[in-house]
């Protein structure tokens, strides 16, 4: 299973927005490299920011420390709960992993 989280053409509305805001910031025109702009920013690119708050999720979902719409308050035993976190965490690793090698 294959899980692409940061799909170019999805991100590419975000990714304006952000490097506008920085422009907006810093007063740079848009024929001026944001890159540096968003390092000194300290901007995760979008792409990025999703798998970053992708893995919080999990974490959090992975020691109990989730919402409960995450979790669900199912009456699963705590050792099914945990290997169905456990195949979550392992799907969507293998996603990320997958998606950054193809960049």
């Amino acid at each position: 299973m294959s899980v692409h989280i940061a799909d170019a053409d999805a991100t590419q509305p975000l990714r304006r927005v952000q490097n506008a805001t920085a422009r907006l910031v810093f007063g740079l025109s848009r024929s001026d490299n944001i890159t540096p702009t968003l390092i000194q920013l300290h901007w995760l690119p979008v792409s990025y920011r999703i798998r970053f708050k992708v893995c919080c999720l999990v974490h959090a979902i992975h020691y109990g420390r989730s919402p409960a719409y995450l979790t669900g308050n199912s009456p699963v035993s705590r050792r099914q709960q945990i290997t169905v976190r456990a195949t979550l965490i392992f799907h969507l690793i293998d996603g990320l992993l997958s998606t950054t090698a193809a960049h």
